[in-house]
């Protein structure tokens, strides 16, 4: 097997951003702080999207689906569930386990779903019929 490339500054970087944001946002969560929680859940998916591109960069492709996965779960906590579907799309188009992309799929159709009431939640608030999904 050949050896993995030892990750440059810059996933370093991300990789710590990331965890940190990610044990942040569970911190506030005990706290019972969920209004604080969601933005850095917010934050915490976003760094771990820099971490899955960086790691494809140099070509560790199945750490990066498993990254996109991440922030694919911290956008779901942050409500941002558009967000969430396109990133769980993109770690199912990766080499991972099948164990894990049934795990995948299962959060998918929870964020499709979220995504569509959500959807028609905002459209009715406008006094809108929403698109159909």
């Amino acid at each position: 097997m050949p050896a993995r490339p030892k990750p440059n500054g810059a996933l370093q970087f991300a990789l710590h951003d990331a965890s940190k944001l990610v044990s942040f946002a569970k911190h506030l969560d005990s706290l019972g702080k969920p209004r604080s929680a969601i933005k850095v859940w917010c934050d915490a998916g976003a760094a771990e999207e820099i971490v899955s591109v960086l790691l494809e960069a140099v070509g560790r492709t199945a750490e990066a689906g498993v990254h996109r996965a991440s922030a694919a779960t911290c956008y779901e906590k942050g409500r941002i569930y558009p967000r969430a579907v396109s990133l769980l799309q993109a770690a199912l188009a990766a080499q991972v386990a099948e164990s894990f992309k049934r795990r995948l799929r299962r959060q998918l159709q929870r964020c499709l779903s979220m995504a569509r009431s959500k959807l028609e939640s905002d459209a009715r608030r406008r006094g809108r019929q929403p698109m159909p999904v």
